[in-house]
């Protein structure tokens, strides 16, 4: 889970760990592809998309462009939707070699 947000952290992690899954939590991008390279298991990515620094487009791209990670599912959650937000997120999902 990459999400500058500790209350959506918490929540979103609990939830999780209820239904048995194991969670790792990075509180911004740079830290999330950190977080990512050490742990070639993860199977599925939560990104949230208003960070500061990079933002979770960024993030997505740079996770696409990890060959361990190129094909790993991002689910995107925001709080504040915008209407081109969707399309941006399908964008930076797109592999990139």
């Amino acid at each position: 889970m990459i999400d500058d947000d500790a209350r959506n952290v918490f929540a979103l992690t609990a939830m999780l760990q209820s239904a048995g899954l194991r969670v790792l939590a990075a509180d911004n991008g740079e830290a999330g592809i950190a977080l990512l390279a050490d742990h070639e298991d993860v199977d599925l990515v939560m990104m949230d998309l208003m960070m500061a620094g990079l933002d979770g487009y960024a993030t997505t791209r740079a996770i696409r462009r990890m060959a361990a990670y190129g094909d790993v599912p991002v689910i995107v959650v925001t709080a504040k939707a915008m209407p081109d937000d969707r399309a941006e997120a399908l964008a930076a999902e797109r592999r990139t070699t």
